[in-house]
């Protein structure tokens, strides 16, 4: 939500995002967590496993293209979490 809500549509109209943002907002946070649990792994452990085997086989430049990556996905995992 917070990528959506940065959003600016070069074409059509940007009240649209702001729909998709109050629609979010009006599932019941029960209900939100239920849908996103079972897709919580896919967005950081992936790229773990990635820089964990980089890692392995010290792969150094590797390392260095997935730790951004894995920041970035831990960061985007954290905001659906906290729904900002």
């Amino acid at each position: 939500m917070g990528w959506l809500a940065r959003l600016q549509p070069l074409v059509g109209d940007d009240s649209r995002v702001q729909a998709w943002l109050a629609q979010a907002r009006a599932l019941p946070e029960r209900d939100f967590y239920r849908s996103i649990a079972p897709h919580m792994p896919q967005l950081a452990f992936g790229c773990y496993g990635a820089l964990r085997a980089a890692a392995a086989r010290r792969q150094e430049r590797e390392v260095r293209w997935l730790v951004p990556t894995l920041l970035t996905e831990l960061h985007t995992a954290l905001c659906l979490i906290n729904r900002r």
